[in-house]
C-alpha cells in the first residue's frame, strides 16, 4: 500500500472515530444545548466576531453545532452561509431568512440561490465546521475537501474559527497537502 493511500486510510478511521464520538456527545441532548450556548458565547467575545462585519456560518448536518440562533441575535452582521454545487465547490450566498431556507441535492440546508452572492473577499471571519480538529489547527472534515477548497481561497487577513466539541481536539491528525488549517480552534 502506498503512503498516499495509507494517509486515506488512516483519514477513514479518525472519521469513524470521530463520528462515533460526536453520536455519543449529541445523545445527550441537554449537554449538547449547554454546549452550543457556551460556544456560541466564546464566539461572539472574540475579538475576530467582534471585529468581523462578514460572517460566513454553516447550517448545521449531523453531529454539528447549530450556531444559526447567531445569525438572528446578532442582525448587525452580515451573515453569509455556503452551497455546495460538487466538485468540492461552494457559492457563498447571503443567508437571509433561515426559514427560507432549502434543501439541496447535497440533503444540506441553504440559502436560495435568488439571494446575493458573496465573494470570498468579502468575507471577514469564517466559522468552520469539522470532525475533529488538532491542537495544532489542523481540521478532519467530512472528506469532500469542500472546506479545503473554500479555505484555501480566502484572502490571508480573514480570521477562521473551527468549531467542534474538546473530547475531539486530538494531538494530531493525518493531513495530506490539501488539507487547509484553520486560524484558531474553539472548543466546548
Amino acid at each position: 500500500m502506498s503512503e498516499q493511500e495509507n494517509l486515506v486510510k488512516a483519514k477513514q478511521e479518525l472519521r469513524k472515530q470521530a463520528k462515533a464520538k460526536l453520536a455519543e456527545i449529541c445523545a445527550d441532548k441537554e449537554d449538547l444545548y449547554a454546549r452550543q450556548a457556551e460556544l456560541i458565547k466564546e464566539i461572539e467575545l472574540s475579538t475576530e466576531f467582534k471585529k468581523a462585519k462578514t460572517i460566513l456560518s454553516y447550517y448545521p448536518i449531523e453531529y454539528e453545532f447549530d450556531l444559526s440562533s447567531m445569525i438572528i441575535s446578532n442582525p448587525n452582521k452580515q451573515w453569509v452561509l455556503p452551497r455546495a454545487i460538487g466538485g468540492a465547490r461552494m457559492l457563498l450566498f447571503e443567508a437571509g431568512d433561515l426559514f427560507d431556507l432549502i434543501e439541496t441535492r447535497f440533503k444540506v440546508k441553504a440559502p436560495p440561490a435568488t439571494n446575493s452572492l458573496f465573494k470570498t473577499s468579502e468575507i471577514d471571519l469564517v466559522l468552520v465546521p469539522g470532525l475533529a480538529f488538532s491542537k495544532s489547527n489542523q481540521r478532519l472534515g467530512r472528506g469532500g475537501a469542500y472546506y479545503d477548497s473554500l479555505l484555501a481561497e480566502l484572502k490571508k487577513s480573514t480570521k477562521t474559527i473551527g468549531v467542534c466539541p474538546k473530547e475531539l481536539v486530538w494531538d494530531e491528525l493525518a493531513s495530506e497537502d490539501h488539507d487547509i488549517k484553520v486560524k484558531k480552534v474553539l472548543a466546548v
